[in-house]
């Protein structure tokens, strides 16, 4: 894979690795690995243990004493002793003989001197160094160290673009709400409660207070929210989508190293904290490999997002200025601090890193250190792969297991997660980096602009890959229950 140039690499405060360098360098070393372990430690593990192995020798205890005797005949024969006893033979047999077994004797010292025995436990020793080995050097790669546990700052959006977004979920939230009370109205007519009752609760939740939004779109973390997919227009749409092409797919490119044909949004929504509502979100990480959010607004009190360090019980506090975006691998645990006063805005994207397309299964142009060998994509792909095969494990016609339905092999798979992100958690730096100046924000967002309009390329995925769950190798596993009830919103990405 080969990686567009950062057209405003030169305005970076701070720069993140130059991937595809640390990425060739780190190659040049795991073959020394396996070169030194295959073929060079062995040989001269074999060469030390050649010179201390003795030479095996013929029995000799025994002692020949020999009479030779003459009995006529011009024959001679020899008294031989042998261990106590006397034996008669012809001399020229015995000296055949003995030619025979010094023929032996040196050829079996000859063999002796090719085998060499190496204790069993030196080459155990060579194999865990060897793994030991490899291990490291992956553990240490760019992706797995300098971006694993960092969150980067960023300017993404000017004022009146901000504004513009928040008053699109103004309309988009008024729009729904339209439609809610005509709908409840309808369902209402039926008096039917049994077979109506569960769409009567949903509805009657959206006209809760504020008018519109979801309240439990998210199960597990619930957030006041709306999808930008099923709730924008398609002017809105469009709008979001050229600033994310522009901006976002450069961004997120550059900081960790990964294709935009490889990016897929799962969900962009837009969020509100209210004084009086929804003001938090408690302490969880999120199901995708990328996440992001862009404060919108700043006429509200306390608010901001807190990062935390699961290796020394630390965090960091993160208050970014309207239009900064905040980007960070999922796997962080982080929290929504509570508005106290006033609304608080703010967009919110959850980006997948596919190694190959859901449905077609062609391969993404992403390198294997950006996925499999990194640690928080691989923590992300198994905790999705196990949790979403036991919500579909109780479904009828299910063919598509990932893993087994045996208790014990999910429980060591999902200890594996753990442990992974542990490891992560102890080894990768933490911190909040600025990217940009903030006296250069304008021109940040100006020269990704012109890059773009000069050099059109292919952006993410925003919109048609959103509400899916996928399998750990990539392939389209099953649809969110939002996609099931909206299908015709998610089919193109304008």
């Amino acid at each position: 894979m080969t990686l567009p140039p950062f057209p405003v690499e030169d305005l970076l405060i701070h720069h993140p690795p130059a991937f595809e360098e640390e990425w060739r360098e780190l190659i040049r070393k795991l073959m020394f690995t396996v070169v030194f372990f295959v073929l060079i430690a062995p040989n001269f593990i074999k060469a030390h243990y050649a010179k201390k192995t003795p030479p095996k020798r013929r029995d000799e205890s025994f002692d020949d004493s020999f009479e030779s005797l003459s009995i006529g005949n011009g024959k001679v024969i020899t008294r031989t002793i042998i261990n106590g006893k006397e034996q008669k033979v012809v001399a020229k047999q015995r000296k055949a003989k003995k030619n025979t077994a010094a023929k032996e004797k040196d050829s079996e010292e000859e063999d002796d001197k090719k085998v060499v025995e190496v204790p069993g436990f030196v080459f155990i020793l060579l194999n865990i160094a060897f793994i030991f080995t490899i291990v490291t050097l992956i553990l240490k790669s760019p992706n797995n160290i300098d971006t694993a546990r960092r969150v980067y700052v960023a300017p993404l959006l000017r004022p009146e673009e901000t504004a513009s977004i928040i008053q699109m979920g103004h309309e988009a939230a008024a729009r729904r709400a339209d439609r809610a009370k005509k709908e409840l109205a309808l369902l209402k007519l039926e008096n039917d409660d049994d077979k109506n009752g569960a769409a009567i609760y949903d509805l009657e939740k959206i006209l809760e207070w504020p008018e519109g939004y979801k309240k439990d779109r998210h199960e597990a973390y619930p957030t006041t929210d709306l999808n930008v997919v099923v709730d924008f227009s398609q002017e809105d749409k469009k709008f979001l989508k050229k600033i994310l092409d522009a901006r976002l797919s450069p961004i997120l490119e550059r900081v960790y190293g990964v294709t935009r044909d490889s990016i897929r949004a799962n969900d962009i929504f837009l969020v509100r904290y209210d004084g009086k509502g929804q003001n938090k979100l408690t302490v969880h990480q999120d199901s995708s490999h990328i996440s992001f959010n862009v404060l919108l607004n700043d006429e509200f009190e306390g608010g901001g997002t807190r990062f935390h360090n699961r290796y020394d019980k630390t965090h960091m506090d993160a208050k970014p200025k309207v239009g900064q975006v905040l980007i960070n691998n999922a796997v962080v645990h982080h929290e929504g601090l509570p508005t106290t006063k006033g609304t608080r805005y703010i967009l919110v994207g959850f980006m997948n890193v596919d190694v190959k397309d859901p449905w077609t299964r062609e391969r993404s142009d992403v390198s294997v250190f950006s996925t499999i060998l990194s640690i928080p994509w691989l923590c992300v792909g198994l905790k999705q792969a196990l949790m979403f095969s036991r919500i579909s494990s109780n479904r009828a016609g299910n063919t598509n297991q990932v893993f087994s339905k045996n208790f014990y092999v999910n429980s060591m798979l999902s200890q594996s997660v753990i442990r992974f992100a542990e490891i992560g958690d102890a080894s990768a730096p933490h911190g909040i980096v600025n990217l940009v100046d903030e006296k250069d924000t304008e021109k940040f967002l100006n020269t990704l602009e012109e890059y773009h309009q000069s050099h059109p390329m292919k952006g993410a995925r925003w919109y048609s890959g959103q509400g899916i769950y996928t399998n750990l190798d990539g392939s389209f596993k099953s649809y969110w229950k939002e996609r099931k009830q909206n299908p015709d919103k998610f089919r193109e990405d304008l």
